[in-house]
């Protein structure tokens, strides 16, 4: 089983055209446990008119174990497209990755 707790995120920026309202954009995180044969993801709740959203909430991966990767993407939500992508943070097993505090999201052009 994994536990994720999914805090927040800084400085993520998106194009002015790309901005999915006037009011500012809807961000949610969904993370990815991904095995040799299968994926398991789940997301956090949405928050609204920001571009620092601060979830603080834990995300679980029952059926999983430490050999799996894990990824966090960050997405705008859009009413009548697709969701965008902000930013991205993926991490493979190796022995020490729960000693983590925090890990850098990588915005990117998507």
């Amino acid at each position: 089983m994994i536990f994720l707790q999914v805090l927040e995120a800084r400085g993520l920026s998106l194009p002015h055209e790309q901005m999915p309202s006037l009011f500012g954009a809807n961000l949610f995180a969904l993370a990815t446990v991904t095995g040799e044969s299968s994926s398991i993801s789940a997301r956090t709740e949405m928050q609204q008119g920001t571009m620092s959203p601060k979830w603080n909430q834990e995300l679980v991966f029952p059926d999983v174990t430490l050999t799996h990767s894990l990824t966090v993407t960050v997405f705008a939500h859009r009413r009548l497209t697709a969701d965008s992508a902000v930013g991205q943070v993926s991490l493979s097993y190796s022995p020490g990755w729960l000693q983590y505090d925090s890990i850098t999201l990588h915005s990117n052009t998507f």
